[in-house]
């Protein structure tokens, strides 16, 4: 059978395609390429291929992500992340189908970013047909959580600690809610800027989030945390939701405010929310490799989750920027 790269395929094939996977990383949605279409420095793409009865029997989704804002040379400060995908179906020829995909995907993405890498990739089958095309396979883990179990279950599967830290937060008067504010978004991205660029590390602009909030949040797609002391948020989360997946997408606290665990609290009501609403996995985001993020992943574990090593997989683009880009992250990170 003849397979095809299409532009705009219909909605109901787009979905009947979707619907044939238990498990969708939520970047893999069409929800998610809708809402950052227009945004620059944190732009969502998507590449569909078809049968010749015009049936979608494939998806790559992409984010281009902008680190650093240089005018006339941003291609020069830009990678390209793919989360989860490509997806293809079972019904297929996956390994020529997939050729077609990584081969449009280039095409359009080479001359725009350093580099493009994939995380998580849940078809470890696919990594011989990435690798023909240039991709290098490194270690890079991913801490999941099981929550279909329920309440009771998933508490008894926290570490003490972090029971206790829990406990107390609410002893000590933190309270959570959802929230559809959009003054809450502005104080949420406040806090979730301040994680990235305290270690130095490029973070999107607001106009990313203002998409998020009317395109994710307002139509049910994402979910916003905030816990406030008293009138004051002193923590934020934003998830990002799909068919039986909950994704941790950005979080951030108030400084000064460690003491009030409220973090931790906002982990475990996610976490008993995305259970009670019939999702099965919170997807707590990467985890680095042996040698990196190690504090991080040992916190993320005593949430009764267990981490996987899907790898990461890399093309370079342009081996001078990339060196020289990768120069600069390791200067900064040292520096601060």
């Amino acid at each position: 059978m003849n397979y095809k790269i299409i532009t705009s395929p219909q909605q109901k094939k787009v979905e009947s395609f979707l619907g044939m996977f238990d498990y969708i990383c939520p970047f893999q949605t069409i929800s998610i390429y809708g809402s950052l279409s227009q945004t620059l420095s944190y732009r969502s793409e998507k590449i569909f291929a078809s049968n010749s009865s015009g049936d979608v029997v494939g998806l790559l989704s992409f984010i281009l992500k902008r680190e650093y804002n240089v005018p006339f040379f941003s291609p020069y400060f830009s990678h390209s992340m793919i989360r989860g995908g490509p997806l293809i179906s079972s019904k297929v020829d996956r390994e020529k189908v997939t050729e077609l995909l990584l081969t449009e995907y280039v095409k359009r993405v080479s001359k725009s970013c350093v580099y493009s890498r994939i995380y998580n990739l849940y078809n470890p089958e696919m990594i011989s047909s990435l690798r023909q095309k240039g991709f290098t396979h490194d270690n890079y883990f991913d801490v999941l959580v099981n929550i279909s179990k329920g309440k009771n279950k998933l508490w008894s599967k926290l570490a003490k600690n972090r029971r206790n830290g829990i406990t107390k937060s609410k002893r000590l008067g933190v309270k959570v809610s959802f929230s559809e504010n959009i003054n809450d978004m502005k104080k949420a991205y406040s806090l979730f800027k301040y994680a990235h660029i305290k270690y130095n590390h490029p973070f999107p602009s607001y106009s990313v989030f203002d998409d998020i909030f009317f395109n994710l949040i307002k139509k049910g797609r994402s979910k916003l945390l905030i816990a406030k002391l008293d009138k004051e948020i002193i923590s934020s989360v934003l998830l990002l939701c799909s068919n039986s997946y909950v994704y941790y997408w950005f979080g951030g606290n108030l400084p000064g405010f460690r003491k009030y665990n409220a973090n931790e609290l906002l982990i475990w009501e996610a976490i008993e929310w995305g259970s009670a609403k019939g999702y099965t996995i919170f997807d707590f985001g990467g985890a680095g490799n042996e040698t990196s993020k190690i504090g991080i992943r040992k916190f993320k574990e005593q949430f009764g989750s267990f981490t996987i090593n899907f790898g990461s997989l890399t093309l370079v683009h342009n081996p001078t920027f990339f060196r020289l880009l990768n120069f600069g992250k390791e200067f900064l990170i040292k520096s601060r």
